[in-house]
């Protein structure tokens, strides 16, 4: 047996931890290759090269899933740097990583405010690293989150100077500082501070011509966007000349930029530039070019903004129908806050010329709605403010910065000997420090997600009690046009059975005669024939009683359309016509055959609530030849009325311009009466595809009840009136509309 002495044991022992400790280092070397490979790197437009998990999609923006995937990278991304050892490579990429998730936050549409927590962040951990570079790029983003989301200018102002005396106190010249120039001189003039915008948009300008690490396009993109602020700077000072000689700069310049939303921004400034001039049809012309490389970007805000500044200068040179159209797409979301206020002001000025004071009002109370929202709450007096206190926080941060000097350097003295030890603790706080940072991070943003699911949840049951009460209110209206179907069949039901219980009373009459007397057989059948005769007018009056009803219906959802909308007038006027409609009706009603005058007089009078109702979109023409005699001829009342509902339905109805129906009434032969109904509506088989897409039942009542009437009045008078449909087509193939031939024997 071998024994080992207390030294061998000691010196084995380390052995062993020495081994595993190399063991664990490879291992750690092993999973930071592994996450570059799972990461790769990307390069800005700086020429850093760093690993994010993404550059950031603008047109994803409102995506959950989208900006909630980049952002689970991100976090795994940084727990994987946190486990890495200490150095400078690992501090700059947390701190590229943290700038990165404050950035998508900023710029997306969920839980924008978690952009001033990852700001924060940035900023205190780039102090400790003394990274001036990312404290003043973490400054930057907050100072977007205050201007663009909170519309905050005097906090972005503070921000900016913080920033700019951030980098005038490091030790070195970081290439960022033309930046924050650029960014205060927009900010100034913003607040009309006009000289001291143009001071630092000359100095943004002056340290861009020193270099900026970036590309060639790049750096002529920076340079026009400075010669664009200069020259709006000169246009809101009305010198006009002045900011000419720089748009001509920015013409020339505009071929070496290869962004295309840069010149859609310059194309736009010159737009309003035009504009504030009054030439307007100018203005027009570089507003339309920004408008076709803003729908070309998908960019919505922006294309709103060009949209409702086009409205302006037709609305200006008295061209309302374009004024209008602009202002209307100006509307559609997403819209920007600026484009808002512009086209409800433009349809307000509309509305007043077209002497429509109810939608004038509207348009003015959602104009003074946004123009009291963006309302700047930034003057002279609070720029001062902010001036001063800025002053005083520089003073302030000085006399800290030498406070904590001296204080570092009596620590230093006092505790020399102690420093070792002071680094463990240090090292443990950090530690500690960064697990709570971490918990509190997971806390905001599960608060943050959950806030975020409370909202969309009140929103869905919102939304589903809207549904559920539209449902309700389609199936009370449904409910009721199946009890007056319903009453309506049991009605018919009662007849018919009435009807058959008296023939076969008759029938059974008739052959107990005629057992009894074959004599009288000729008697009996004369009988038979005025009975069957009589049934079947009786089922044509049932049908004709069926479509009244239904005619009536429709005719009353027009009403309720208007009664809906509160347009009152149109509703009275409406509902005189259906009077008069209804009085021809009920009259018609009660006879076999009216005349062709009465026929028309009901027929236009429909059709002239239906153009109504449609509000113009339906245009109706009756001619009616020379040889015929309207007042002698007498035709089956309400014929014709359900071929010009089916046109006006299934033809017209799916057009968004509308159309026209023509009925041409002639007499080609003495006996006989013809009436030709063509529409330029979208054909059967358009009409067919919208049926089967829609959810609705389709409306052909009226078609089937005028079939069936059809068919018995040739029974009963052995006539025949027929009914042609023919598909209008061009020379391509393509439908042009419907013709109904109805020929009527007389």
């Amino acid at each position: 047996m071998r024994f080992y002495t207390s030294n061998s044991r000691y010196y084995y022992t380390n052995a062993i931890m020495m081994y595993k400790r190399t063991l664990y280092i490879l291992f750690l070397f092993l999973k930071a290759l592994v996450g570059i490979a799972q990461f790769p790197p990307v390069r800005t437009q700086e020429g850093q090269t760093y690993v994010v998990p993404a550059q950031f999609d603008l047109n994803k923006s409102s995506d959950e899933l989208y900006v909630n995937s980049l952002l689970d990278k991100a976090r795994v991304m940084i727990n994987a740097q946190q486990k890495q050892p200490h150095s400078a490579r690992k501090d700059t990429s947390i701190l590229q990583l943290y700038n990165y998730m404050a950035s998508i936050f900023r710029q997306s549409k969920i839980a924008p405010d978690s952009c001033l927590f990852y700001a924060r962040k940035t900023i205190e951990y780039a102090k400790n690293c003394r990274n001036t570079e990312f404290e003043v790029k973490g400054l930057f983003q907050q100072a977007h989150y205050q201007r663009d989301i909170k519309l905050n200018l005097e906090e972005a102002l503070r921000l900016n100077l913080r920033a700019y005396e951030t980098v005038l106190n490091a030790s070195h010249d970081p290439q960022v500082l033309w930046r924050i120039c650029y960014n205060l001189g927009d900010l100034y003039s913003s607040v009309k501070e006009f000289d001291k915008s143009l001071t630092y948009f000359h100095q943004s300008e002056a340290r861009i011509a020193l270099g900026t690490g970036l590309s060639k396009a790049s750096t002529n993109a920076y340079t026009v966007a400075i010669w664009e602020g200069i020259a709006m700077l000169y246009t809101s000072k009305k010198q006009y000349q002045t900011a000419n000689t720089y748009f001509v700069k920015i013409l020339e310049h505009l071929p070496k930029i290869p962004f295309i939303s840069s010149h859609a921004g310059i194309y736009d400034n010159l737009a309003v530039f035009y504009q504030l001039q009054g030439k307007y049809q100018q203005a027009i012309e570089y507003g339309k070019k920004a408008e076709t490389l803003w729908l070309d970007l998908k960019k919505r805000e922006n294309l709103t903004a060009t949209q409702a500044n086009l409205a302006n200068c037709f609305l200006e040179i008295n061209d309302l129908p374009q004024a209008q159209i602009y202002a209307y797409q100006a509307l559609k979301p997403p819209a920007a806050k600026n484009a808002l206020k512009k086209a409800h002001y433009v349809l307000y000025q509309i509305s007043q010329k077209q002497a429509n004071w109810q939608e004038s009002l509207k348009h003015f109370e959602q104009y003074i709605i946004w123009r009291d929202s963006l309302e700047a709450k930034f003057n002279a007096e609070e720029l001062y403010k902010v001036q001063s206190r800025f002053d005083l926080e520089k003073a302030e941060l000085k006399n800290k910065q030498l406070e904590e000097l001296r204080q570092q350097e009596l620590l230093k003295i006092r505790h020399q000997n102690e420093l070792e030890k002071l680094k463990a603790s240090a090292e443990r706080q950090r530690f500690l420090n960064q697990v709570v940072s971490e918990k509190l991070e997971r806390q905001i943003e599960t608060q943050a997600l959950r806030e975020q699911a409370i909202k969309q949840k009140a929103l869905a049951f919102e939304e589903k009690s809207k549904q559920q009460k539209l449902i309700n209110n389609l199936q009370i209206k449904e409910f009721r046009q199946n009890k007056l179907i319903e009453s309506r069949t049991r009605n018919t039901l009662e007849v018919g059975l009435a009807l058959s219980a008296l023939l076969g009373l008759v029938l059974f009459w008739y052959n107990h005669k005629l057992r009894t007397k074959n004599k009288d057989l000729e008697a009996k059948n004369e009988i038979i024939r005025e009975v069957t005769h009589k049934i079947q007018a009786t089922e044509i009056s049932a049908l004709r009683a069926q479509m009244n009803p239904h005619f009536i219906f429709n005719c009353l959802n027009s009403i309720q359309l208007y009664t809906a909308q509160s347009n009152t007038e149109k509703a009275t006027d409406y509902l005189n016509k259906f009077s008069r409609l209804i009085r021809l009706v009920l009259e018609n009603s009660r006879s076999e055959k009216v005349s062709l005058e009465n026929e028309l007089e009901t027929l236009r009078l429909y059709m002239e609530m239906e153009a109504m109702r449609f509000r113009g979109k339906v245009n109706a023409f009756i001619n009616i030849a020379q040889n015929v005699d309207k007042d002698s001829i007498q035709i089956p009342p309400l014929l014709l009325q359900p071929f010009v509902e089916n046109a006006i339905w299934h033809g017209l109805m799916h057009k968004e311009e509308g159309g026209i129906i023509r009925i041409e009434v002639t007499q080609p032969k003495e006996n006989l009466l013809r009436f030709d109904i063509t529409d330029d509506g979208i054909g059967r088989e358009k009409a067919a595809e919208f049926k089967s897409k829609s959810a609705t039942q389709n409306k052909s009542f009226g078609m089937k009840v005028t079939a069936e009437r059809i068919e018995l009045i040739n029974q009963l008078y052995n006539t025949a009136t027929q009914v042609q449909i023919i598909d209008l087509k061009n020379k391509q193939g393509e439908a042009t509309g419907t013709k109904v031939v109805v020929e009527i024997p007389i």
